[in-house]
């Protein structure tokens, strides 16, 4: 028999109910920390929960999205020569 992971099947569902959970901590950490006693430290949140491959998942993602964001050599001298062009008085910064 093939034991089966809770976390294997994380999907859409798992993902919105847990922002939800997280939400509902957080609402609950301001309305303790509201009302706390004074000397008394401020409640923290809890981080999301989510099983470790989905948390590394989206962070090599992220990482993958940072790169394609960066320019690349090609249009950086794109963008310097549409300016240049543009206004040929003004001084640039290099």
């Amino acid at each position: 028999m093939v034991s089966l992971n809770p976390g294997k099947d994380w999907d859409w569902d798992k993902e919105t109910q847990s922002l939800i959970l997280m939400k509902l901590d957080e609402i609950l950490c301001s309305f303790v920390n509201a009302n706390r006693e004074k000397g008394k430290p401020k409640v923290k949140p809890e981080k999301k929960w989510q099983p470790d491959y989905v948390t590394e998942a989206k962070e090599q993602l992220e990482k993958e999205r940072a790169k394609e964001r960066q320019l690349t050599e090609e249009q950086i001298k794109a963008i310097k020569q549409f300016w240049k062009n543009h206004n040929p008085e003004a001084k640039f910064m290099e």
